[in-house]
């Protein structure tokens, strides 16, 4: 059996450290702070960037505003899951609350054209997942996947 030592002393690749959505602001923040937890995980994990994940609805992007700032002046890059099932407002938010270098989902942008080109114009990569899109009901099939006309913008 792997205890909680020998996982966190196992790890050695760059990560990204990502926080669930679905907890609350204050837990979010502990998570970054000094909590035990947290200062054992950095330890261990060469960290490269803070992430945020999980289910958008409800939560905006703007909530975590604390706890990127403290990943910026950390100097971590900032990556977020946005507008995917959440509007293309919480892509907005992404960039310039969060300062995210780098957009999970994302295909809801093309809701937005000025947005399309802020993202085509700064060169922000976008991660597509045809899968979630297909079990969140984003698209309703394959084909309905957005990555050519992704792709015909410029993203």
């Amino acid at each position: 059996m792997v205890t909680q030592d020998d996982y966190f002393t196992s790890l050695s690749e760059e990560q990204v450290y990502a926080l669930e959505r679905l907890y609350e602001k204050f837990q979010a923040a502990h998570r970054l702070d000094d909590g035990p937890e947290m200062e054992r995980l950095l330890q261990a994990v060469d960290r490269e960037a803070q992430g945020l994940d999980s289910a958008e609805v409800g939560y905006p992007p703007e909530l975590f505003a604390d706890v990127f700032a403290t990943a910026a002046q950390a100097g971590l890059h900032r990556v977020a899951h946005a507008g995917e099932e959440g509007p293309p407002a919480f892509i907005w938010q992404a960039l310039d609350v969060l300062g995210a270098e780098r957009i999970d989902h994302g295909v809801r942008c093309l809701e937005d054209p000025a947005l399309v080109r802020r993202l085509a114009a700064d060169q922000i990569p976008l991660t597509v997942c045809p899968l979630s899109n297909l079990r969140l009901r984003v698209a309703r099939s394959w084909a309905d996947v957005p990555v050519r006309e992704m792709l015909e913008a410029g993203l």
